[in-house]
């Protein structure tokens, strides 16, 4: 993956079920794949991780090198995360 493009949106999820405040949104440039991650707190570091090691796993015999090149986001406050910039 060369690039992916990060937003968390606020507001009550309710197609998600109760309790879910933020609707954590990835979209990958070159397919436009989208997922969407439902979170009660603003935190998207665990959801990030989950998310990594899906893909990864999944994608395992079609991508020998999964990497992702560049993060795009709106530069919240959210995404200032270390262990994303590692990955």
């Amino acid at each position: 993956m060369e690039m992916l493009h990060l937003d968390l949106l606020q507001g009550p999820c309710a197609a998600l079920g109760p309790g879910y405040r933020y609707l954590f949104a990835i979209v990958d440039d070159y397919t436009r794949m989208a997922w969407s991650i439902g979170l009660k707190e603003k935190d998207i570091r665990e959801a990030w991780e989950k998310w990594y090691k899906m893909v990864k796993f999944q994608y395992k015999d079609v991508i020998k090198d999964f990497s992702i090149l560049r993060l795009r986001a709106d530069n919240g406050s959210e995404f200032i995360v270390q262990d994303m910039q590692t990955q």
